[in-house]
């Protein structure tokens, strides 16, 4: 009696149960004072799970507590989003990081040099919603893209140099006049 007494608040709160409706549903019975809730499934695949629209932040030391900032960087704009589903089940998250960073023309063979010299062909795909917090409509209506999330191309670099732990990753695109960066927790 005890473990129910703990167990069946936490499952309502963690939204595993339902109370029973108040007013009658074809026939259903009232829910009143005294009426146990009602035990309910998890929801099904086909139900939209609530996902929160992602953050945009501009400010670089922000930034510069996930990835160390590129030589020449002038301003700033990325989100940390989690990765993946929402889940129910307790433990930790991992995240991704998109990032756009702009930098000074006279900084790229300073980035170069830290970096390694680009590798023409790079892509990166953002998902529609992050990229549309991080691009504007027009930077986006150049970028190739279809009914799948929009793809930057560019000259490619190594931004392993540049990724704090937790994060990692390995390609940023240069894209006009700065790297989109994407990095990820596992």
């Amino acid at each position: 009696m005890r473990v129910l007494c703990v167990a069946l608040p936490l499952l309502m709160a963690l939204g595993a149960c339902e109370a029973a409706p108040t007013r009658p549903v074809d026939g259903a019975p009232v829910r009143t004072a005294s009426s146990p809730p009602v035990m309910t499934a998890a929801p099904s695949a086909s139900v939209a799970p609530l996902v929160s629209l992602p953050t945009l932040h501009t400010d670089a030391a922000g930034l510069s507590g996930k990835l160390d900032l590129p030589p020449g960087a002038v301003s700033t704009r990325w989100i940390v989003r989690a990765r993946g589903g929402e889940s129910w089940a307790p433990g930790p998250t991992d995240y991704e990081l998109f990032a756009f960073v702009s930098i000074a023309p006279s900084a790229w063979p300073a980035l170069e040099a830290k970096l390694g010299p680009p590798r023409p062909g790079g892509s990166v795909s953002l998902p529609r919603p992050v990229a549309a917090l991080l691009f504007d409509a027009t930077a986006l209506a150049a970028m190739p893209s279809g009914p799948e999330d929009p793809r930057f191309v560019g000259p490619a670099y190594d931004v392993r140099a540049l990724a704090r732990m937790p994060f990692r990753g390995e390609t940023g695109v240069r894209v006009g006049g700065g790297l989109v960066i994407v990095l990820w927790t596992m």
